[in-house]
């Protein structure tokens, strides 16, 4: 997190440039940063409203979401503790 404050303009550029970056707090991760565009395609596939956006697009269930997301999921840590 402190490294994240420091270096915020390095960490918006590589949202920007590389997608989403994982900010961690006491090495756990604790927020995401991602871009607009990022976030505004996130919302709109969930349903969220989004300002000069297209309707969003239903989902019959939360599997449904997870196989059509527009995010890449495959960096996440799915092993139990």
């Amino acid at each position: 997190m402190s490294e994240a404050k420091s270096k915020f303009s390095e960490l918006v550029r590589r949202a920007l440039q590389e997608g989403p970056q994982y900010v961690t707090r006491h090495g756990k991760d604790c927020v995401v940063i991602v871009s607009r565009e990022d976030f505004d395609r996130f919302e709109a596939r969930i349903g969220g409203a989004v300002e000069g956006g297209d309707t969003a697009t239903e989902y019959k269930d939360f599997k449904d979401w997870l196989f059509n997301s527009p995010f890449d999921f495959s960096k996440l840590d799915l092993t139990r503790k």
